[in-house]
């Protein structure tokens, strides 16, 4: 569409008006107005770099979340994450039909990978895409066998995950600066101790 003209043929220009104070209550934000920083986390960041790359070897278990047909969501874990390469995540199929059918319909899908006792981790958006046979099934079969010992027979399928956005998971418990090493010893001793499981009527944090 074409702009506007002034009276005399000339077109016109839209000038911005002053900022004349505070927006009166009920109206929206300016554009310009930035977005509060969240309290736990920090930013997005495009793809795993050597921290993500390092936690993500070292848990190999991701919690991979779908889209159903009817819209549910649908969350799987699994023991058999890797980074694949600089911008994807890879796990075969080992009995996750549920999965990979919504995954045929619906590319979008999300990954978190946490060190439980450090109580931190990464959550991976992104699109991923559904290999039957050929390349890269084939590389990635070989590439689990090789690493893990994965027995071929049942990965029906594997699963290229195009990462479009990391964003870091941190538990409340680092709130005032606590040490990651402190996190970590409470954390193992009440695994070792079984409170975990059993309960000890106390809260904590995250």
């Amino acid at each position: 569409m074409k702009g506007l003209r002034s009276a005399r043929g000339r077109p016109t220009r839209c000038r911005r008006l002053p900022d004349t104070g505070p927006r009166p209550r009920g109206l929206p934000a300016r554009r310009d107005a930035q977005p509060r920083t969240p309290r736990y986390g920090g930013g997005s960041t495009a793809m795993p770099d050597d921290d993500t790359r390092r936690l993500v070897a070292a848990q190999g278990r991701g919690f991979v979340a779908t889209v159903r047909p009817d819209g549910i969501p649908n969350l799987s874990p699994g023991g058999t994450t890797e980074v694949w390469d600089d911008e994807h995540l890879v796990f075969p199929d080992l009995y996750s039909p549920g999965t990979v059918a919504d995954l045929a319909g619906n590319p979008a899908v999300e990954v978190n990978v946490v060190d439980p006792v450090r109580r931190r981790g990464y959550r991976f958006r992104g699109a991923g895409e559904v290999f039957t046979r050929g390349e890269p099934y084939d590389r990635i079969v070989r590439r689990f066998g090789r690493k893990r010992g994965t027995d071929p027979a049942p990965v029906g399928s594997a699963v290229l995950v195009r990462v479009l956005g990391a964003e870091p998971l941190v538990s409340p418990a680092y709130e005032g600066g606590a040490a990651e090493e402190g996190i970590a010893a409470h954390r193992r001793a009440r695994l070792t101790s079984g409170t975990d499981a059993a309960g000890d009527g106390r809260e904590e944090p995250g």
